[in-house]
């Protein structure tokens, strides 16, 4: 397959495995990306078929199934179904679909981070859950994967929550790189992607869910 600089826009979106609608040219959403504020970002709204994500919601496990790692920390409370193993039929579609080559080759174009490669293993990666509470203090994501060594490029964060409000909380909220000031909330509805680069300053957090 030729370089994702040598194909047009047609072309990358004709070789996908999965359907993707997206909102402008490729040229406008990377210089949208560059230009985020407080750091390089995306956000993506209906990027995806929604059936697709309604397949892998109908595949969720239940809080207290035994293939979800829970997280209960003094700034954490999360599950996360963390082994593709583990995926349902619908889900384990989507995963391979977006760890393919022509959509890592659309995300680099979208932010200009190339030489992407996928997270088969998903030790970075999964289906996750919030529960009442749950919530994630300000933080960097860990740029290396613990797992193989290799150096954690992007974060791509898919939201599946239907009829969300601001009232329950849950927001993204993306911080300046001293942590002293929330410079983006961002809300958590269905279908919605967010895209950002790991590095050391690039700080988030999760606000705490209410329901």
């Amino acid at each position: 397959m030729a370089p994702p600089d040598m194909r047009t826009q047609n072309e990358l979106l004709t070789s996908l495995r999965c359907k993707v609608k997206l909102p402008k040219d490729l040229r406008s959403l990377q210089s949208e990306y560059l230009n985020a504020k407080p750091y390089p970002h995306l956000v993506l709204d209906d990027l995806f078929s929604p059936a697709a994500l309604e397949g892998i919601l109908a595949e969720m496990p239940d809080w207290n199934s035994e293939t979800l790692v829970h997280q209960r920390e003094d700034y954490l409370t999360k599950a996360s179904l963390r082994s593709a193993v583990d995926l349902g039929d619908r889900s384990f579609d989507f995963v391979s679909a977006i760890h393919s080559a022509s959509f890592l080759y659309l995300i680099s174009q979208m932010t200009g981070v190339e030489a992407l490669l996928p997270d088969p293993y998903m030790t970075g990666a999964g289906l996750t859950i919030m529960p009442e509470g749950g919530r994630f203090d300000i933080h960097a994501d860990r740029n290396t994967d613990h797992y193989c060594g290799l150096r954690r490029r992007l974060v791509m964060l898919i939201y599946l929550n239907k009829d969300w409000s601001a009232d329950l909380g849950g927001q993204l909220e993306l911080w300046d790189s001293g942590a002293t000031a929330c410079q983006k909330a961002v809300m958590p509805v269905f279908n919605r992607v967010v895209l950002f680069e790991v590095t050391d300053t690039n700080l988030h957090a999760v606000r705490p869910v209410r329901k």
